[in-house]
């Protein structure tokens, strides 16, 4: 599922699943939402410091483990030493993602995920294919040194040269040791922030949309606060503000009736309504994405986004119209 018009990246602060103290469910929680990332094709997973001063314990952990989900089980006793952090991945879903073969068969020509040592690629459990050709490598997900694509060139004796990448291949993942205003500063993209405070998303993925269809960024970055604190509350603390922080700044459940819905919860939740908003309004110009908005503050500190027409008639007045795909957003 990819209806959005740039690659989706999640950004999520480290203790995104604080609240799952128990090991075994801490595993379960990380291994659905590498589920939930993969089947919206998200790009990458960033990792910010919720505390400013230092990082979580649970970062770490969750980096690990978002980084074993990606890696092709073929590699991961390779790269990955068993750790504690690692002691019920078992538990974990499997992605099965394109660089996830269900069977061991190597053929002239498939494109594999591989940990290069040397002139060495490893393509399979105790396989090693002669690095040949002088193309520059490419990294992989997760992002991890020395894990790049390679295309089998030669089975007996076994070869490959430097590949690009055929289909998703997973989502990078990035631990950044930084405070979320830092982390915010250094996005190239459109930033969305995700918060029960922000605009109605029926208002603003349409106009994000627009915009995205403008400038043609890259990445767009999906912002998540943490179980306990919404973003505008940790960036007060860290002496910065959401105004400045985002592009928009997106209320994903207007109808929330919860006191609080969890970090590993509103991700999957906004990824389905950013991407299908994304499929229904591809082709369509909706009328009001074309009308003059304004970013703006009410005496509650809520951040909205609001539209201006030179229409005297109320909206009431307004005659019925045939629907269109954006009057279900």
């Amino acid at each position: 599922m990819h209806g959005w018009s740039s690659q989706l990246s999640l950004v999520i602060p480290d203790t995104t699943l604080s609240t799952h103290g128990n090991l075994v469910d801490f595993t379960v929680r990380a291994g659905f939402l590498a589920r939930f990332s993969a089947m919206a094709n998200v790009h990458r997973i960033i990792i910010y410091r919720e505390d400013a001063s230092k990082d979580s314990p649970f970062g770490k952990d969750l980096e690990t483990l978002l980084k074993f989900s990606v890696i092709p089980p073929y590699l991961r006793k390779k790269i990955f030493p068993l750790t504690d952090s690692l002691r019920f991945a078992g538990l974990m879903p499997p992605l099965g993602i394109p660089t996830h073969p269900e069977t061991r068969r190597i053929a002239i020509g498939d494109v594999r995920v591989a940990f290069v040592e040397g002139n060495k690629a490893m393509v399979d459990e105790n396989r090693f294919a002669v690095l040949e050709g002088k193309r520059e490598l490419v990294p992989a997900p997760p992002g991890i040194k020395g894990v790049t694509f390679v295309r089998i060139t030669s089975l007996s004796p076994l070869r490959a040269e430097a590949s690009a990448s055929v289909g998703y291949s997973g989502f990078y993942v990035e631990l950044t040791h930084e405070a979320l205003s830092t982390t915010l500063s250094k996005l190239k993209g459109i930033k969305i922030g995700t918060s029960r405070f922000g605009c109605e998303y029926r208002k603003a993925l349409p106009l994000a949309l627009a915009r995205v269809k403008k400038e043609s960024p890259e990445e767009t970055f999906l912002v998540f606060g943490s179980p306990t604190s919404d973003l505008r509350e940790i960036l007060k603390i860290q002496g910065s503000s959401p105004k400045g922080g985002f592009d928009f700044y997106v209320n994903m459940d207007p109808g929330q009736v919860l006191k609080s819905i969890r970090t590993d919860e509103a991700i999957p939740l906004s990824l389905v309504i950013i991407n299908c908003a994304g499929a229904l309004l591809k082709n369509r110009k909706p009328l009001f994405v074309t009308l003059f908005t304004l970013l703006w503050e009410d005496n509650k500190d809520r951040l909205c986004l609001t539209r201006f027409t030179s229409r005297k008639r109320p909206r009431s007045s307004r005659k019925k119209r045939e629907r269109n795909p954006s009057d279900f957003l």
